[in-house]
């Protein structure tokens, strides 16, 4: 069911591209661009995700890369395109490096396996603390 719904959706797709790709080639109307959000709401985006996931680095590391996307919109475009974590890591510390800052890559790496030791450790009451007292 779930395919017959999504070859549906497909084949009106290739129709509605078929027809721009037509009115386009007729000289009638070009099918417009597909839009990308401003540079600045760009820039913000990968700042914004920057903070949010790269928490394994300094506050010096973190405004260096900032000052990047900041400055080159292609570099926050590279960033928000980056799906894989160690891939991720990888290329920051690769531009950390080429602006004379940064931690090394094995660096990065023990900061981020004691984050996820620590973060899996839960720490248990077993109620015989002398402050029950």
């Amino acid at each position: 069911m779930k395919d017959m719904a999504n070859e549906r959706r497909l084949g009106r797709l290739q129709t509605a591209a078929a027809g721009h790709v037509g009115a386009a080639s007729d000289g009638n109307t070009a099918a417009a661009p597909p839009s990308l959000p401003s540079p600045t709401t760009r820039k913000h985006d990968a700042i914004a995700r920057l903070e949010a996931l790269e928490t394994y680095l300094d506050i010096d590391d973190m405004v260096t890369i900032i000052d990047l996307f900041s400055k080159e919109v292609n570099s926050a475009d590279t960033y928000m395109a980056m799906t894989g974590s160690a891939v991720r890591k990888g290329w920051i510390m690769k531009r950390l490096t080429e602006l004379g800052r940064g931690q090394t890559a094995a660096d990065a790496q023990a900061i981020t396996n004691n984050q996820e030791i620590t973060d899996n450790v839960e720490i248990v009451d077993d109620g015989d603390s002398a402050d029950d007292v």
